[in-house]
């Protein structure tokens, strides 16, 4: 063991050199017979497109798609222009009585404001085409349901260990309704007794569980608890926006990364139980899913079927009855890519950007009925093939450009 201490030390110093270093983005293999969002965009003529974009775990505010939106209309056929207003803001009720949720027994909502303060909303943002075609991008903001979790169970407490997250910790006291920026930790939560805390863990620990364990993995816990229930009311009711004015013959593409296309597919899985399909019917309108950082066969460990503790009293796990088990996000995909009627015959496609230096991002399994394609592409600085920006090799795919660049230009052969 003591060996092995000299050999840490010198990749956690590489890994501080790699972080200091500026990041390169390479250029992922040939999309050739892939449908491309430019080939989505040239098929619709001068008929309406729409995007919607999904943001992932680690979303620190609004404007994930802002470095997507900024290189569109460089490489969409023909050019696009934005429309002069900018943003549409569309807030997402989830209702006017805070739930009774609570965290080591406190109230997470402890009122009305605070409630509100959690409620998703979606930014729209429109562009002419230079053929006068609208395009839209519904930018998902599902971050808000989360900040007050992970402020106070985690960021907070984590300043009496490691030390003090200054960064978060002053997100999570930040009073902006503007930007929907919510005080969750204040004077009587002990926010600025927590700022003045010395540090004690070693710098680069404190960094990666800060970035990677509290501000990111986080969500997935969250995701994959008692919380979908919200999670789940988020997503309908954000793809309702979208759907409330789709046009006949509107061409859809969705983009999602990382936990993000891991919780529409779970209210997909969910709409028969909970009544509420507008997840389900958006995302059937379309034939063209694109996932950035997807986590699938991490998360799919967590709804495991056929366990019955009961049952394993009396008899071998092996014969155990199964009970109802809650609907998997693979079932939803292959739902979805199970042959429709209508007008759109067009083969259903997932294309899927993995970073081979991700350590939470894994490769989309072989759906039947879709064509599944995994796609390498790297997002940040690696050096000599030791050691890579671990938060740059998740979140980088929506900013890098040669990425973009790819999805959005039509592809290199017809699509088949």
């Amino acid at each position: 063991m003591k060996r092995l201490r000299p050999i840490a030390v010198a990749a956690f110093a590489i890994l501080a050199i790699a972080l200091a270093l500026p990041l390169r983005a390479q250029t992922p293999k040939d999309m050739s017979g892939v449908r491309t969002i430019g080939d989505v965009i040239a098929e619709a003529g001068t008929g309406p497109v729409r995007i919607i974009f999904v943001h992932g775990m680690r979303a620190e505010g609004a404007g994930a798609s802002e470095v997507l939106r900024g290189n569109l209309c460089a490489h969409v056929p023909g050019g696009c222009t934005p429309i002069a207003g900018g943003r549409k803001r569309i807030l997402i009720p989830l209702g006017t009585t805070p739930p009774s949720t609570r965290l080591e027994g406190r109230p997470v909502w402890r009122d009305l404001p605070a409630w509100e303060a959690s409620q998703p909303f979606v930014d729209r943002y429109a562009f002419t085409r230079a053929n006068g075609g609208e395009l839209i991008v519904d930018e998902v903001n599902w971050w808000p349901l989360l900040f007050p979790l992970k402020c106070r169970a985690l960021v907070l407490k984590e300043a009496e260990l490691s030390g003090p997250d200054k960064a978060h910790l002053r997100l999570c006291g930040r009073t902006d309704p503007e930007n929907r920026y919510y005080p969750w930790l204040g004077p009587d939560d002990g926010l600025e007794v927590a700022l003045a805390r010395p540090s004690k863990g070693a710098l680069l620990n404190r960094l990666g569980k800060r970035e990677i364990m509290n501000w990111g993995l986080a969500d997935a816990v969250i995701a994959v608890g008692p919380m979908r229930v919200w999670l789940d009311k988020a997503m309908n009711g954000a793809f309702g926006v979208s759907a409330a004015d789709l046009r006949a013959g509107e061409r859809l593409v969705v983009i999602s990364e990382s936990l993000g296309s891991f919780v529409i597919l779970d209210a997909m899985s969910q709409a028969a139980a909970t009544g509420d399909s507008r997840v389900k019917d958006v995302v059937d309108r379309t034939a063209d899913l694109y996932f950035f950082a997807n986590q699938f066969r991490l998360l799919e460990l967590a709804r495991l079927e056929g366990v019955s503790p009961a049952a394993a009293d009396r008899a071998p796990l092996a014969a155990a009855p199964s009970p109802a088990a809650s609907p998997s996000v693979l079932d939803a995909l292959g739902a979805w890519a199970a042959p429709k009627g209508g007008a759109d015959v067009r083969p259903r496609q997932i294309v899927a950007f993995n970073d081979p230096s991700d350590i939470l991002t894994f490769e989309v399994p072989a759906i039947r009925g879709a064509k599944v394609v995994n796609i390498d592409d790297r997002n940040g600085f690696r050096l000599l093939g030791l050691v890579a920006d671990p938060v740059a090799a998740h979140t980088g795919h929506a900013e890098n450009k040669k990425v973009l660049k790819l999805i959005f230009s039509p592809s290199p052969k017809p699509a088949r």
